[in-house]
């Protein structure tokens, strides 16, 4: 999924994106609450995104979630998105720095930070090449 975002994003001259872990644990958790409730939400248990992210300690300026469901494979679920003028705005976001992704039995997560202050220098913890293109996958 990074890769295709970055893609995306690499056509408009935007910054790539890292994975971040908090951002991560965020959409697999939401993801999860989505499928187990069998419904496509931006809000569970522990409020909307920022609350639950804040919760978990980061410290953000912007967010954005896409959500969805029903997709077969990220391929199929990133098309649905492209194709969503608002799910599209919030990959194209030129603040954004970090993504998070999430998927249970179908419920699809996306979510995206940009830390408060300074925070966009990236600390390259684990760097994987992405498949079929000259991009990089990093994980934070």
């Amino acid at each position: 999924m990074l890769c295709l975002i970055n893609a995306l994003r690499g056509d408009q001259n935007l910054f790539p994106v890292v994975y971040h872990d908090k951002l991560i644990q965020l959409a697999q958790g939401h993801a999860e609450f989505q499928s187990m409730h069998r419904a496509v939400t931006h809000v569970d248990g522990a409020g909307q995104i920022g609350d639950r992210l804040t919760r978990l300690g980061f410290q953000w300026s912007v967010l954005a979630e896409n959500v969805g469901a029903g997709a077969p494979n990220v391929t199929a679920m990133m098309d649905g998105w492209i194709k969503s003028p608002h799910h599209l705005a919030n990959m194209l976001h030129p603040d954004i720095r970090y993504l998070g992704a999430g998927v249970s039995k179908g419920y699809w997560v996306q979510d995206f930070a940009a830390p408060m202050g300074r925070g966009h220098d990236l600390v390259k913890d684990k760097i994987e090449a992405c498949p079929s293109t000259n991009m990089l996958t990093i994980y934070m």
